[in-house]
């Protein structure tokens, strides 16, 4: 009876003990996001001191929603990645970010857009983080509104604007986007075979005009034949030669 009870609490501590839980997104920036900063400071950060870099601190993560569609459902997107603010003392000079799907750091994000680590700061519970790869950038999506949240937003938007003039705007630049990559392949050449046909056609009549207006050949002119003097000799009577100072 003593071997079945014990048996039976082992087997329920097993049962009860169940996965162990699974690392948060956000865990990583306390685990690892310290040391992937300093791997990155000197390069993203090359006008802050040694020290400086040294001293850098992260903010708290939040949620980024990945646009992926001209009608994205925004509110029903699971994070995408995470991303926090980059401190030189109480200034915010960068972010880190790192997607929501890893554990590692090769896919980390640091940049020094001390704008958007503003924004960062200023999100409110209710507010969504958007990236827009097709935009370019991060937004602050506030109920209605669009607002650009990096320096790479402010380069397409300038201000607010609705989130309705927002989704159009972005379903015409992946429209334009599209057509261009489509149109590229169908590219008329008529125009290039039309003018290389007409420089053949101009050289080749070149050539045929030069020939019929040439000079007639003229005969060869050989050298004169060079005659050969032979020196007359005289001789006597008798077969004896006679010079011809004699």
């Amino acid at each position: 009876m003593r071997h079945i009870l014990i048996l039976l609490l082992f087997l329920g501590s097993l049962l009860g003990a169940g996965p162990a839980a699974a690392n948060a997104p956000e865990d990583w920036f306390t685990d690892e996001g310290e040391a992937t900063l300093q791997s990155y400071a000197s390069t993203v950060f090359p006008d802050l001191s040694e020290e400086d870099r040294a001293a850098l601190t992260i903010g708290d993560p939040s949620p980024v929603i990945e646009a992926t569609a001209p009608d994205s459902r925004l509110g029903d997107q699971e994070p995408a990645s995470y991303i926090a603010p980059v401190y030189s003392g109480d200034t915010a000079v960068g972010v880190i970010g790192h997607p929501a799907d890893e554990t590692g750091d090769t896919d980390a994000l640091v940049i020094a857009d001390a704008f958007l680590a503003e924004q960062l700061t200023k999100l409110g519970d209710s507010d969504i983080l958007l990236h827009d790869p097709e935009m370019g950038g991060h937004y602050i999506v506030r109920g209605d509104e669009v607002f650009p949240a990096s320096e790479e937003a402010l380069d397409q938007l300038a201000g607010s604007t609705s989130l309705e003039s927002f989704m159009e705007l972005r379903s015409s630049m992946i429209s334009d986007s599209v057509g261009t990559v489509e149109a590229t392949p169908h590219r008329d050449t008529r125009p290039v075979v039309v003018t290389v046909a007409v420089l053949a056609l101009f050289l080749l009549f070149t050539i045929v005009l030069t020939w019929l207006r040439r000079t007639p050949d003229t005969p060869t002119v050989h050298d004169p034949v060079h005659r050969h003097i032979r020196q007359a000799r005289f001789y006597r009577r008798g077969g004896h030669r006679v010079h011809s100072d004699d």
